[in-house]
């Protein structure tokens, strides 16, 4: 899903994302108004990056959320679309 997707279907299109690290811990995650959710340990900010979506018995899970960095190379090649 896309960051302006994922902004919107959690309710802040408009609020920017920081993404943090917990100094106890040394994990990353990313806050968005007053909810936060889980970032890639080695996210790299120079490539694309997407939310990670889980759907849970045909579910959109939104509070499990996590933000990926992904590489357009490695993907599914799309063939057609319907």
């Amino acid at each position: 899903m896309s960051i302006s997707e994922f902004k919107s279907a959690i309710g802040y299109p408009s609020a920017s994302i920081e993404v943090l690290r917990n100094k106890a811990t040394d994990k990353l995650f990313m806050n968005i108004g007053d909810q936060n959710f889980r970032v890639q340990g080695n996210i790299d900010e120079s490539l694309p990056i997407r939310v990670l979506v889980p759907v849970v018995d045909g579910v959109t899970d939104l509070a499990n959320s996590c933000l990926i960095n992904i590489d357009p190379s490695k993907g599914a090649e799309n063939i057609f679309s319907l």
